[in-house]
């Protein structure tokens, strides 16, 4: 992949974890607001605790998103270096 098209590709994720994160908050939003949703206390709670539980799993999976791209720029960044050292071990330009 060229880091355009992996630049674009980040983008995407985000992109679609923040509108993810959005839906999931004027979800919330129209739970606890008083006169939105007909609901009995009991589907409430249940509602709640499914849309922290999606919250929960969005953070999980940013988090090890995050890393995973972290690691590659670091290996990227050793993988250049080395690169570089061996040329200049070498003589080349």
């Amino acid at each position: 992949m060229d880091s355009v098209s992996e630049t674009a590709h980040l983008q995407r994720v985000c992109d679609n974890l923040y509108s993810e994160c959005l839906k999931q908050m004027d979800e919330l939003a129209m739970v606890i607001t008083n006169g939105e949703l007909q609901m009995t206390d009991d589907e409430r709670i249940n509602r709640i605790e499914r849309i922290y539980a999606d919250m929960q799993s969005n953070l999980v999976f940013i988090q090890s998103f995050g890393s995973s791209v972290a690691l590659l720029s670091r290996q990227r960044l050793h993988e250049g270096y080395e690169l570089l050292l061996s040329k200049m071990l070498n003589g080349i330009r």
